[in-house]
């Protein structure tokens, strides 16, 4: 059949299904809407679909007294988050609706496309997020790099829990479900790292210069 989704139109419409679902079956209001999960996945988007999609489910969901914060592009590569956010800003109408720029780090990975994407977001007034790479590579390097480079508002480490052993692979906690009865919670060791900025580093925090001398260290302020 047709890929409906690719119409701006139905597209819309679905996303406002959706809200309408989770507000009256459940009582929940999305607080941000990412408009689609990894465009660059499938061969149908582009940058300039994107933004023809925010520009309709911004208009739908508005009207619908709906007023989510919208992240885009998120694409699964850097380098495309680019050009992808470079497409849909010539999208009249998708730049003044969107509040944050994303990307995840799964390729295209580079100091070029990072201070790419934090040079777009300085200059539109836009916030800057890392939202995904599920990979033992992530950690707080990773963090440091793209709140001091990227310049981020937004960092997902990996996922909130897994079952087993306490490990130090992408989630933040492990449970011992060995005994069903009596479960054990562990903080494992790269999140008992990057706890320390998600505890200190309250929302609406700025980051300002900092140095350090020590080579072995890296600092943030």
């Amino acid at each position: 059949g047709s890929y409906h989704h690719q119409d701006a139109a139905e597209y819309a419409e679905f996303i406002l299904a959706a809200f309408l679902h989770m507000d009256r079956e459940f009582g929940l209001v999305p607080d941000g809407l990412e408009i689609l999960l990894e465009p660059d996945n499938v061969s149908q988007w582009n940058g300039t679909t994107v933004g023809n999609a925010i520009v309709a489910v911004e208009a739908r969901l508005s009207a619908a007294g709906y007023s989510p914060e919208i992240i885009a592009p998120s694409c699964t590569n850097m380098g495309n988050a680019v050009a992808y956010f470079d497409a849909l800003a010539t999208v009249p109408g998708a730049l003044s609706a969107l509040d944050e720029i994303c990307y995840h780090r799964y390729g295209g990975v580079s100091d070029t496309n990072l201070q790419a994407l934090a040079l777009r977001g300085r200059r539109q007034g836009k916030r800057t997020s890392m939202l995904e790479w599920w990979s033992t590579g992530n950690g707080i390097d990773t963090l440091f790099k793209d709140l001091a480079m990227g310049e981020t508002s937004a960092w997902q480490h990996g996922v909130l829990c897994g079952i087993g052993a306490p490990n130090d692979d992408m989630p933040l906690y492990m449970v011992d479900a060995s005994d069903p009865s009596a479960p054990v919670v562990a903080i494992n060791r790269k999140a008992r790292l990057a706890r320390q900025v998600y505890r200190f580093v309250r929302r609406g925090a700025v980051r300002v210069g900092a140095s350090v001398q020590a080579g072995s260290a890296q600092a943030l302020a």
